[in-house]
This record gives structure tokens, C-alpha cells and sequence, in this order.
């Protein structure tokens, strides 16, 4: 299979949701992303042979002449996006023994936005801790591609290339020419949007290179880490889909896990710093999820010293009083309720340090996000519904020593919106 990844804008995790949300995915784990095609390939296979059950409860006797229209416009909708992915994945049909694949020119992408609204600093020290990060509402979640107050032209490609199920390389340009407003100036600039090379054994994945990693219950991520900054320059070690223990544990359902080693680079107070995390992802059935992750930013030239015992210590604390590392760690649980459409609520809990007065770490170091998604507001359901409320900190993503804070090229590796804010957001989608 192509184990190269599928960018997070994709519209095929949508309708991975809707697919789910009429019961045909049980093992789809949300929690990490985005995914590889192996993994899309393996969930779509899923869900066709969870198809005839879906069909036969159409079909059933027991369905009223008045259910009858809503259960028919159901089909028609599931059977269009089954359709569309066949199209978009040729790896379903395809011989399994084929050994390479390859997409020449995958996407081409012209873009043209216009700005009226100039980036808001973030307060850079609270007292609390420091953080170099800005925030533009028009912008966010848009893995750090750079807008100015202007005319913003943009054009990028998508290629891709894999060889057995063992290795896959993508590259995905960009050149953009910005016509901007005083005082900003007109920039003209090409570079690597995303790029990976990965390599995997079994269902054990290495992924080498600039990608972009989100964690957390929401469509665009998490509180830990989104898809608001650039992908990161990064290696990940990972379960490339979900898994069972073996024997008797495989009751306990399945698990996802991600070890990360990224580099922040040369624009940081400490250039070249790392961000090294892990992440766990269980969902003991199919009804319910929850995910553990943990940060630690650390290293960087004139950055505090760290020894190997302290480096290792560091990376499994949640409390650093001696300032040599940033660290964060988070929450996260999601279930659905399948009598009310597969409605899902989510929620996550993340923690910038914790202190040993519970008081002042629930009041100042904690972020909270909680979430509701309709996949089926209508019969058919080709509409769908979320709504998010998030509180930030005013600790969230600070810190005394990196004061930079969790960001990347003065965006937030999380939360849009930074430290100290509340946000609320309403969407539909059709």
C-alpha cells in the first residue's frame, strides 16, 4: 500500500466521519493524524465489508413505509461518497502485488487571497512567562502558510511517489507573490510546504522530514499540536494504523502510538531547539476514545544544559521547577452517542507545567476545549454541525527560560488563538 500521508484539508476525512457515523468504521482512530493512505485504504476496506449489514438494515422488513425515504436517501448518499473514494484511492482495485505507484502531478493548487487586517501580537510577557506568537482570525489553521495585509498570490503542486510497502516519498512546493500594503513590503518566495520520505516495516512506520503532526480530539487537532503552524521538520516514529494486543488483551480494543523528535529551527531565541513528545490513542470500542500526550521543549544552542539523566527525566515529567525544558501535556477523550445520529462530544484537558498548588495550576497553567460534531443533521446526512468552546491559560504555551513558547515561526504549535483567550466556533459543512 502508499504509505505516504493525505493532508489534513482533504475531503476524505469527511467522509471517513460520515462513513463512521452510520456504523461502518469500528477500529478509526481520530486522535492522531493526518493519516497515510495505507491507513485510509485499510478503513475504506473496512467499511466496504461492514456494507452489506448497513444495506441489510435498509432492506429490513422492519422498516416503516414513513422510515422507508429517509433509509433510501441514506444509501444513495453512502453509496455517492463510496463511489468518490474508489476514485481518489485506485489502491482498492488495484493487484495487490503491485509494486510501485505514483502520482506525477497529484493536485495543482492556484490560490488568491485578499487582506485587510493586519496580525495581532500576542502580549509577549504576562509575568507568567514569555511567548513570541500572533494571531490572524482570517489565517489560522492553515499549517502556517504566510498571508500579509495585501494581495496574496499562490501556487503549489503535490507528487508522490511509493515503492512496495516499504517506502514512499512526497513533495509538495509552494511559490507565492505577495502585492502587500504599507508598511509591509511586496515578497516574492518559493519553498517546501510539506515533504516526507517514509519508511516502514510491518505496521511500524518511520516518517522523515517536514509534515505536519496534529493531536488531539478536534477536525484540525488539538491543544497539544494542529494544523495552525507549518508542518514540522521532524522524525516520527509510528503504529501506521491501529492495533490489537495480542491473545486475550485484544478485548481491550485497539491503541495507536506516535514517539516525535522535531527541530523549531534557526528563528528561535535558542535556534535549533527540539520538541520531543509521545502520544497514546486507545479506544477500548467504537463508541468511545481518549489519548494521552506529552511535550518537551528543550536543547538549542546557549539553551540551558541538559544531561542524559536529566534529558530523560525531562521527558517523562509534568513539572520542571528547574527550568531546563517547556514542558505540556494534555488529556483528551471523545464519544458518540449512536441513538442520536452518532453524535460526538469531545473534550480535552492540557496542562503548560504543574505546580504544587492545585489552586493556581487549574486557574493559570490549564486549557480546556469541548466539542460537539453532528455527522447527520439531515436524513441523508450530507450535512454535518460542530461546535467548539476552548479557554486557554494565561500560562498556555508560555515560559520563563524559551521564551519563544510553544510556537513556530511565531505561530502556535496549538491553539490558534494563543494564551488567556476564549474561543467560540459554529460551522456547517455540506
Amino acid at each position: 500500500m502508499s504509505r505516504v500521508t493525505v493532508s489534513s484539508d482533504h475531503p476524505v476525512y469527511r467522509y471517513l466521519d460520515k462513513l463512521a457515523a452510520y456504523g461502518l468504521l469500528k477500529s478509526r482512530i481520530k486522535g492522531q493524524g493526518p493519516y497515510t493512505r495505507s491507513e485510509i485504504v485499510a478503513l475504506i476496506r473496512e467499511a466496504l465489508d461492514n456494507y452489506p449489514s448497513f444495506e441489510g438494515r435498509y432492506r429490513s422488513s422492519d422498516v416503516s413505509l414513513q422510515q422507508s425515504p429517509a433509509r433510501l436517501m441514506s444509501k444513495v448518499y453512502i453509496d455517492r461518497i463510496i463511489r468518490r473514494l474508489k476514485q481518489e484511492f485506485p489502491e482498492l482495485e488495484e493487484n495487490s502485488n503491485s509494486f510501485l505507484k505514483f502520482q506525477a502531478l497529484e493536485k495543482l493548487n492556484f490560490s488568491y487571497n485578499f487582506l485587510d487586517q493586519e496580525p495581532q501580537i500576542i502580549v509577549s510577557d504576562n509575568g507568567l512567562g514569555s511567548i513570541d506568537a500572533e494571531f490572524q482570525s482570517f489565517t489560522q489553521h492553515r499549517e502556517g502558510r504566510r498571508y500579509q495585509k495585501g494581495h496574496n498570490f499562490s501556487f503549489e503542486t503535490q507528487h508522490w511517489v511509493s515503492v512496495g510497502d516499504i517506502l514512499g516519498l512526497q513533495v509538495q512546493p509552494r511559490f507565492q507573490m505577495q502585492v502587500a500594503r504599507p508598511p509591509y513590503e511586496d515578497e516574492t518566495k518559493a519553498y517546501l510546504q510539506r515533504g516526507s520520505l517514509h519508511l516502514s516495516f510491518h505496521n511500524l512506520q518511520l516518517q522523515l522530514g517536514r509534515e505536519s503532526v496534529q493531536w488531539g480530539p478536534a477536525a484540525w487537532g488539538g491543544l497539544m499540536l494542529s494544523n495552525h503552524a507549518r508542518p514540522l521538520d521532524h522524525f516520527l516514529l509510528s503504529s501506521d494504523r491501529p492495533f490489537r494486543l495480542p491473545g486475550s488483551l485484544k478485548a481491550l480494543g485497539y491503541f495507536k502510538l506516535s514517539f516525535l523528535a522535531a527541530n523549531l529551527g534557526p528563528e528561535h531565541e535558542f535556534p535549533y531547539a527540539w520538541l520531543l513528545g509521545y502520544r497514546i490513542s486507545h479506544t477500548p470500542t467504537h463508541y468511545f476514545e481518549w489519548g494521552m500526550s506529552h511535550l518537551t521543549q528543550l536543547g538549542g544552542q546557549d539553551a540551558p544544559e541538559v544531561n542524559a539523566g536529566r534529558f530523560f527525566r525531562e521527558l517523562f515529567s509534568w513539572n520542571d521547577s528547574e527550568k531546563y525544558a517547556n514542558l505540556s501535556f494534555s488529556f483528551d477523550f471523545r464519544g458518540n452517542i449512536p441513538q442520536w445520529r452518532h453524535l460526538e462530544l469531545y473534550t480535552e484537558l492540557h496542562f503548560e507545567d504543574i505546580g504544587p498548588d492545585f489552586a493556581t495550576t487549574f486557574s493559570k497553567n490549564a486549557s480546556y476545549l469541548f466539542g460537539v460534531y453532528a455527522p447527520r443533521l439531515n436524513n441523508s446526512g450530507s450535512w454535518d454541525g460542530r461546535l467548539e468552546l476552548m479557554k486557554t491559560g494565561a500560562r498556555y504555551g508560555r515560559h520563563q527560560v524559551f521564551r519563544d513558547g510553544m510556537t513556530l515561526n511565531q505561530k502556535m504549535l496549538g491553539a490558534s488563538v494563543g494564551p488567556d483567550a476564549w474561543s467560540l466556533r459554529l460551522q456547517f459543512f455540506h
